[in-house]
């Protein structure tokens, strides 16, 4: 299953750059669906990057779903960032997703970010088809939404402070 989804954020690459690749164990800090994240400390590190990946958990419960996330490529210097992500303990059929993200300068203070998803499902998925892409392509204008807000303001997505504050966290 192949999803592509783009957004336009008025930030400038460098900025967008940070936030989505040089700081990429931080996505619990501002991606709503994320509880927690902390970098992956084995596995293969990408030419060029500054760590593995990253584990990010999806719930407090025990047994909580959660998804190690490798970084495959790591290129600065044309603003991409492959991720395969890995998921665990999860309800829905995916075996795994080879993100592909690019980033494109429109301007001093604009920046383009594309997503290409290209998701593995089990057998049991392909019944599920046309349901669990609608829901895959949600997830991913959610986080393209969250990063986009986050960049821009330099604050979290109200739907991120609405999990926060549903857990009792405190935001600073």
């Amino acid at each position: 299953m192949k999803i592509t989804k783009s957004i336009k954020i008025k930030a400038s690459i460098e900025k967008v750059w940070q936030v989505w690749a040089v700081e990429f164990d931080k996505a619990g800090d501002w991606m709503s669906q994320v509880v927690h994240a902390v970098e992956k400390k084995e596995g293969q590190l990408a030419l060029g990057s500054p760590m593995i990946g990253r584990v990010c958990t999806f719930s407090d419960k025990e047994n909580a779903p959660y998804a190690e996330e490798d970084i495959k490529l790591f290129d600065k210097e044309n603003y991409r960032l492959n991720i395969q992500v890995v998921p665990y303990n999860l309800p829905a059929p995916v075996v795994q997703n080879l993100l592909k993200s690019k980033l494109n300068k429109v301007s001093e203070e604009e920046t383009e970010i594309v997503f290409e998803a290209n998701i593995e499902i089990k057998t049991v998925g392909y019944f599920l088809y046309p349901i669990l892409k609608g829901g895959l392509s949600k997830g991913l204008d959610e986080i393209l939404e969250e990063l986009k807000y986050y960049a821009e303001k330099g604050i979290v997505h109200p739907r991120k402070l609405k999990k926060l504050e549903k857990r009792s966290v405190k935001v600073a």
